[in-house]
C-alpha cells in the first residue's frame, strides 16, 4: 500500500471557550473519545493586518480529518488536509483568496518547524469523472482497521462558484449512506454516483465484485 501524506499542527490545545465547537467537530469526523487518538491544534496568525485562526482536527487513519481556516467573517475548510482549500462554508470570500491566506499560514508553520506531515497507512484509490460544469470523484479507502468504504465528491462549478458536496458509501455497494457536507441533495448525488460508477467501469478504473463497487 502506498503512504498518504496528511497535515496537522503541533501544540494540540483545546481552548475551553471553544469546547462546544470542538465537540461538534469531533462528532462530525467520527473519532470516538474512547480511541483517545484525536488531536486538536489551533494556530493564530496575522495576514495583511487581519487576524485568522487555523483549527486542525486529526484522527489516525480517518479520512474525515480536516483543517478549518477561520476569519472574522468566513470559514473555509481543507477537507482532507492536503494543503488545498476545498470549500468556503461561511462568508463571501473566494476559495482562491482563502487559499492565499492558507498558504501563507502553512509557510509560517513550516518556517517555525511547527508543521507535521502524518503518514496515513491506509490505501486511497481514486477515480475522477468530468463533465460540463461538474467534477465527480470516487475515492475507495482501504483501512488498516475497519471495513473499506467509498467517498463520493461532487464539485459543482455552475454559476461561476465552486460548490463541493461529500457523501459516503459505507458498504461499497453503490448506494450512498450519508451526507457529510455541501448543498447537493443525496437523491441527486446518488444519480451522479451511479453515472460515475458506470463511466469508471467502462474505463476499467472501477471494479464490481460480489455486490461491491471499488476503485481499482
Amino acid at each position: 500500500m502506498k503512504n498518504l501524506s496528511k497535515i496537522y499542527y503541533k501544540f494540540p490545545l483545546v481552548i475551553y471557550q471553544n469546547l462546544i465547537i470542538v465537540f461538534v467537530l469531533l462528532l462530525l469526523i467520527g473519532c470516538t473519545a474512547s480511541e483517545k487518538q484525536m488531536q486538536v491544534a489551533q494556530f493564530k496568525f496575522e495576514y495583511e493586518g487581519n487576524h485568522y485562526l487555523i483549527r486542525s482536527l486529526y484522527c489516525p487513519n480517518n479520512p474525515r480529518s480536516c483543517n478549518h481556516l477561520i476569519g472574522d467573517d468566513f470559514v473555509a475548510v481543507d477537507l482532507n488536509q492536503d494543503r488545498i482549500i476545498d470549500e468556503v462554508i461561511r462568508g463571501d470570500i473566494t476559495t482562491n483568496k482563502a487559499q492565499i491566506i492558507y498558504d501563507y499560514s502553512l509557510n509560517l508553520l513550516e518556517r517555525d518547524n511547527k508543521l507535521i506531515k502524518v503518514q496515513n497507512n491506509s490505501e486511497e484509490l481514486k477515480y475522477i469523472f468530468k463533465r460540463q460544469n461538474f467534477i465527480f470523484e470516487i475515492t475507495t479507502y482501504i483501512l488498516e482497521i475497519g471495513e473499506p468504504f467509498n467517498q463520493f465528491k461532487v464539485v459543482d462549478n455552475r454559476l461561476g462558484k465552486k460548490r463541493i458536496s461529500l457523501f459516503n458509501d459505507l458498504k461499497v455497494d453503490g448506494r450512498l449512506d450519508e451526507k457529510l457536507s455541501g448543498s447537493c441533495l443525496i437523491v441527486d448525488a446518488q444519480k451522479y454516483y451511479e453515472e460515475t460508477i458506470e463511466e469508471g467501469l467502462i474505463a476499467n478504473k472501477i471494479v464490481r465484485v460480489e455486490n461491491t463497487v471499488r476503485v481499482k
